[in-house]
């Protein structure tokens, strides 16, 4: 699988965008597809929550601009905000609440079932700071129905916190 979109990379939307369109132009064959998208810190500081999840629209209006339903069949959406992962220079500031991220991830998930009319079913997932107490909160919403993860699983012990913690919210959830 690929993911697009990780905010250490850094691309634009429009180099996303166009690494997309080449892996369907190419007719590449992916068992998974993770596309990321979220905002930096300056557009979250100038905006307000709602605000935010229409930028996420936006965004998703550019990144998935005339890719085709049949090309999503396996694709993971992910809301992660730029600023809100370990690395990012705003350690200082707290990482969204959960009532911020299920409304970005509605709002994209919005937009997907309405360009693709029911036709792909993703899953939708969050990245950013996470422990297993926000794990718990992050994953009550079923708007969310996953997490990517990094340095929350920086030890043995935290991952397998975090991993009971989602087992224990989701159960048998998709």
């Amino acid at each position: 699988g690929v993911i697009l979109g990780h905010s250490e990379l850094g691309d634009s939307l429009e180099i996303l965008h166009k690494k997309l369109l080449s892996l369907f132009n190419q007719k590449v064959s992916l068992n998974k597809l993770v596309i990321l998208v979220g905002e930096n810190w300056n557009e979250f500081e100038k905006n307000n929550p709602e605000q935010i999840a229409k930028l996420m629209r936006k965004k998703c209006e550019i990144i998935f601009k005339d890719i085709p339903a049949e090309f999503l069949t396996k694709v993971i959406i992910g809301y992660e905000p730029k600023w809100g992962s370990r690395g990012s220079g705003r350690d200082d500031m707290p990482p969204p609440q959960p009532e911020f991220i299920s409304a970005c991830i509605v709002e994209i998930r919005n937009y997907i079932k309405e360009k693709y009319e029911d036709k792909i079913k993703p899953l939708f997932i969050y990245g950013g700071r996470s422990t297993s107490e926000r794990t718990k909160q992050i994953l009550a919403d079923e708007n969310v129905d996953g997490l990517i993860l990094g340095s929350a699983c920086n030890t043995v012990k935290k991952t397998l916190d975090i991993a009971n913690t989602m087992e224990e919210v989701c159960g048998s959830r998709r």
